[in-house]
């Protein structure tokens, strides 16, 4: 008899140790940009889960953590999401969304599903080869050969911005820029604009001598296949 109860919770411990293999399969790197960044994934049930406020505020947004309701407030430029944990309703700027998967608390830590947060702030995520790989510069593939041919990673206040953009010939195209604090920018010298024969469009404009520093958030939208590209430049205070 003991044997047997001995066998039937070696049974019941390989099964629970499966299981949670399972569930929480093997750690992946993550590449944001290019670069390898330090966060704490994990990967439950197929799905990738992050800490929220590093993910975020790599991504140059912000989270707030109301208690009593057990919700998540992710404010990024022009954009408010609310969650709630094990709760797969996430609402973005008063829209409500129903995705399969709900933002949990793991060691302490609020994990919110990366397919929520690619959605809610227009990123792109790929995963290969035991790598989660983020895109924030552009949701263009390369090989399109559309995308920012010309323009500075870091600038200073002050200074002028001078971006190109390859994209399609003789298309009308739309330039955007937030400032760090989220706010959309008026600059002279931003908007609409013609690309040439060759498909090049070009943006010049002022940094303000009382601009902040911090992320500034670039978009070109535009052209017959409605492109919205994505990038970021960061302004330096001296």
């Amino acid at each position: 008899m003991k044997k047997n109860i001995f066998t039937t919770l070696v049974a019941v411990l390989i099964f629970v140790l499966l299981s949670s293999v399972t569930a929480f399969a093997a750690t992946p790197r993550v590449m944001l940009d290019g670069e390898y960044v330090d966060v704490d994934p994990i990967i439950i049930n197929g799905r990738t889960l992050m800490p929220a406020r590093q993910i975020v505020e790599l991504l140059g947004g912000n989270v707030e953590w109301y208690g009593p309701l057990r919700q998540v407030t992710i404010t990024h430029y022009d954009t408010t999401v609310l969650l709630r944990i094990d709760n797969p309703v996430v609402t973005i700027n008063g829209t409500s969304i129903i995705f399969d998967v709900s933002p949990q608390i793991v060691n302490d830590l609020t994990k919110v599903p990366l397919r929520i947060v690619a959605y809610a702030l227009g990123v792109d995520v790929d995963f290969r080869d035991g790598t989660v790989f983020i895109y924030t510069t552009g949701t263009i593939e390369p090989e399109q050969s559309i995308g920012v041919i010309g323009a500075p990673i870091i600038a200073h206040r002050s200074e002028y911005i001078t971006l190109s953009f390859q994209g399609e010939p003789n298309t009308q195209y739309e330039l955007l820029v937030w400032s760090a604090a989220g706010n959309l920018l008026t600059a002279e010298g931003l908007g609409y604009a013609l690309s040439d024969a060759n498909g090049v469009v070009s943006w010049t404009w002022l940094v303000g001598s009382r601009t902040g520093a911090g992320y500034q958030r670039i978009m070109i939208k535009g052209g017959d296949k409605n492109i919205e590209y994505h990038y970021h430049i960061k302004i330096i205070v001296d």
